[in-house]
């Protein structure tokens, strides 16, 4: 009796060990497909870097086919906006300096020459209020403030560099 109660639970076991370990590759392998599936559709629009290494300058909206838009930095969207490259009937979410939460684009001050780096370079800095842009451009070196709808070709020539 000894024998066949040690032969059933070896052998339970043994089904239970391999059907988790086919189990766990499959799923290895979905998640694999996954992750390679979303990195490679959700790039900057403008430069093609994965905004997801540097979540704390990324751009987001979501399209009417509830397409996540991405860019890597408020340097991007900005350059692609004024390249047509962006719909500028949705509405856009930038990651706010000082809160590190998303924020409509509207609402949001840009200080424009600083010393801070984005993932591209000199980048355009979301602030929200005046007060915090004033103490931002005097911490950082900051050389203009301007709305999200007073940035164009002339502010990008001049300060993204």
């Amino acid at each position: 009796m000894k024998t066949f109660i040690l032969f059933f639970w070896g052998c339970a076991f043994i089904v239970l060990f391999s059907c988790q370990r086919k189990g766990g590759k499959e799923n290895e392998q979905q998640e694999s497909q996954t992750a390679v599936s979303e990195e490679n559709n959700n790039r900057c629009i403008w430069c093609a870097m994965n905004p997801k290494k540097y979540p704390q300058w990324s751009v987001s909206s979501r399209s009417p086919k509830e397409e996540v838009l991405l860019f890597c930095s408020p340097r991007c969207y900005f350059m692609a906006r004024e390249n047509k490259q962006s719909d500028e009937t949705l509405s856009y979410y930038f990651v706010e300096y000082y809160t590190q939460k998303r924020i409509i684009r509207d609402s949001l001050i840009f200080v424009l020459g600083s010393s801070q780096i984005g993932p591209m370079g000199t980048d355009f800095i979301p602030i929200l209020g005046e007060k915090e842009a004033s103490e931002f451009m005097k911490d950082h070196s900051g050389k203009n403030q301007k709305m999200a709808s007073e940035i164009d070709a002339k502010c990008i020539e001049e300060y993204a560099k």
